[in-house]
């Protein structure tokens, strides 16, 4: 089993650890999105990692089914890492007790385990309180329209950067052998593995990106698009790292793949809107956010022209 994580990598380890520990049951990924203050493709990108690493476990299409395989003395102390908030946990002593039935918890670990029940939705099931909600109060519509598009406009360039280059960084060699080589279907060559990994990794955010467009938010789509950019502007010229060596251009070529996606769905947004798009330069702050890549991407975004 794998033992090496990033400081980051830990917190996410222990965090799980003692989230079950407090609540008897493991955190949705929503409960690990709201205490690390990230991004629904960070956080899924993250669990990933740590399973391929074999840091974790969980059940494919079962919610909630996640947990560590690293004994508790050999996880870190829960907000040892910088931006990372402190929070109460129950004692060893205090969850032997209740298993006992014996006493009563500390005060710490009480307000742990009180959970709000809005806390414990699902994403589903947010959605369908929300819809009945709006059935019961109808003149909420406009209060809730404003808030969700201030919550999808909300987009930081750095930290979807920061994302990014740590998705496509975290991969390695193991992630390589498990995906290359012979298997059942057939014979994988190790640099179409490779590409394929990363472009698995980048992939939300592009998601991420194209959803902010179909609800109406150009500007944070095209920030979204400018930190893939430069996230991945950051991982050039890695002919001698070990994983993206086997796949030296898959930044680039992903990189121009944003943005061609961004094009195309500014232009599918325009003509829902009921209006044509004109012909309109590659926007300036992506040829500055990656000037090595400045011809490429302008191509790109004029593929479909």
């Amino acid at each position: 089993m794998a033992a090496d994580y990033t400081p980051r990598q830990g917190q996410y380890l222990a965090f799980i650890y003692h989230y079950t520990k407090v609540n008897g049951r493991p955190p949705a990924e929503a409960d690990l999105q709201r205490y690390f203050r990230t991004s629904p493709p960070s956080v899924h990108q993250m669990i990933l990692t740590l399973e391929r690493r074999g840091l974790l476990a969980r059940v494919p299409g079962q919610p909630r089914s996640i947990h560590v395989l690293l004994p508790p003395e050999r996880l870190p102390p829960l907000g040892s890492f910088p931006g990372v908030p402190e929070i109460p946990h129950a004692p060893a002593e205090d969850a032997m007790m209740r298993r006992k039935g014996k006493g009563t918890s500390s005060p710490a670990a009480k307000q742990a385990r009180k959970v709000p029940a809005l806390d414990r939705l699902k994403g589903d099931e947010a959605v369908r309180l929300l819809h009945a909600l709006l059935g019961r109060h109808p003149e909420l519509a406009d209060e809730l329209q404003e808030l969700a598009s201030s919550e999808l406009g909300d987009v930081s360039t750095e930290e979807v950067a920061d994302e990014v280059e740590a998705a496509v960084d975290g991969l390695d060699l193991d992630d390589l052998n498990s995906r290359a080589g012979r298997h059942r279907h057939g014979y994988v060559e190790p640099s179409q593995a490779a590409w394929d990994l990363v472009e698995e990794a980048v992939m939300p955010f592009i998601e991420d990106m194209k959803r902010r467009t179909e609800a109406g938010q150009d500007e944070a789509a095209l920030a979204t698009c400018v930190g893939i950019v430069l996230g991945l502007y950051r991982l050039r010229d890695k002919d001698n790292d070990e994983f993206l060596g086997w796949a030296v251009d898959s930044p680039d070529e992903i990189a121009g793949e944003a943005v061609v996606t961004l094009r195309k769905a500014l232009r599918a947004a325009k003509t829902r809107r009921g209006s044509r798009e004109s012909s309109v330069p590659l926007p300036a702050i992506l040829r500055d956010t990656a000037p090595e890549w400045a011809e490429m991407l302008d191509r790109c975004w004029h593929r479909l022209v």
